[in-house]
């Protein structure tokens, strides 16, 4: 299927509708018919030719190669299911390998969630979006991130005044499970918070999820016994995600709220979301990965990984005990003596 009105001159990134196979004889001057029903493919909405190759292969000897490719004189009109932002879901069945697709306008500066539910506990949905264009499973604007589960979600941290398409695919189920598809607007709020639960000993740092954050948020923690601890260093990924670190060396222990204060407007609270406990401070735990045998005058690459296990922040420089600031280490006779 193409949207190329020069008959003939398929182009990459055609869709394929599918293939008709045939064997046995033709005979000169005879010809057959043949029909084909499969699943529209995912296209962007518009008005399309069917292509038809024939011999695609060139298997078959002819004395005029020219007619094996043509497409239709009339085009049809495709188009998308509409997904209602702030409406009703939309529903329908996901089997196994079965692809739905929707599409929905919104304006510039919205915080949007898409949220699929399937009505099976084991079913692997995926979930994706794409600006202007359908998406593929391999190109996508914004897709989902919990891998192998029935139900996804998909949030558009700041939207553009633009038409989205979105795709639901089934990866893994079993049977025609039920699905709801539903797309909202988030107002300025927190959603959920990583770490848990931190330590009492030193900084700690929380990875914030919400919607409509600007550089002008405050972030602070409420605790048990009246303590406010504004965050020390915000990094802010977009408007839906940001890190925020708190000073909590000495802190009172128990259940601690999170307040996120916008420019203007209510502030929004998270009640118990972090856990503060007597704390012992950040612990590293380091390793190289390297070859186990190398020769001198050689260069080799050795990998440093090292992680946090402790319950506060590390704010020490962690690196190999170089001499300079070096990106390679070279191994020499004298350095081996």
């Amino acid at each position: 299927m193409a949207r190329d009105p020069e008959y003939g001159t398929p182009i990459l990134g055609d869709a394929l509708f599918g293939r008709v196979g045939r064997s046995g004889p033709l005979n000169p001057g005879s010809s057959y018919t043949a029909s084909l029903i499969a699943p529209l493919p995912g296209v962007t909405p518009g008005n399309y030719h069917v292509i038809i190759r024939s011999d695609i292969f060139n298997n078959v000897p002819e004395s005029n190669e020219a007619n094996n490719l043509w497409a239709s004189l009339d085009d049809v009109s495709v188009d998308a299911a509409v997904l209602a932002v702030d409406g009703a879901a939309a529903t329908g069945t996901l089997a196994n390998g079965q692809a739905a697709y929707y599409k929905f306008t919104v304006g510039a500066g919205e915080t949007l969630r898409l949220r699929l539910d399937s009505a099976s506990d084991t079913a692997s949905n995926e979930l994706y979006v794409r600006r202007g264009t359908m998406p593929t499973r391999g190109q996508f604007d914004f897709a989902h991130s919990d891998a192998f589960a029935p139900d996804q979600e998909v949030i558009i941290p700041t939207t553009e005044a633009a038409t989205y398409y979105v795709l639901a695919y089934g990866a893994s189920v079993g049977g025609a499970p039920a699905y709801s598809l539903s797309a909202q607007t988030i107002p300025f709020s927190i959603r959920s918070v990583e770490a848990a639960e931190v330590g009492n000993a030193g900084p700690a740092t929380l990875e914030i999820h919400g919607a409509r954050f600007t550089a002008d948020t405050l972030f602070e923690l409420l605790g048990p016994d009246g303590t406010v601890r504004r965050a020390s260093r915000v990094i802010l990924e977009n408007s839906s995600l940001a890190y925020a670190t708190f000073s909590l060396g000495g802190v009172e222990t128990g259940l601690w709220d999170l307040r996120a204060t916008p420019a203007t407007g209510s502030a929004a609270v998270a009640n118990d979301v972090l856990t503060v406990h007597e704390g012992m401070g950040s612990s590293i735990v380091s390793k190289i990965d390297g070859p186990s045998a190398v020769r001198p005058g050689r260069l080799y690459t050795f990998n440093l990984d090292y992680s946090n296990t402790g319950d506060a922040d590390n704010l020490k420089f962690v690196g190999l005990p170089l001499k300079g600031a070096v990106e390679a280490c070279r191994l020499s006779p004298r350095a081996l003596t």
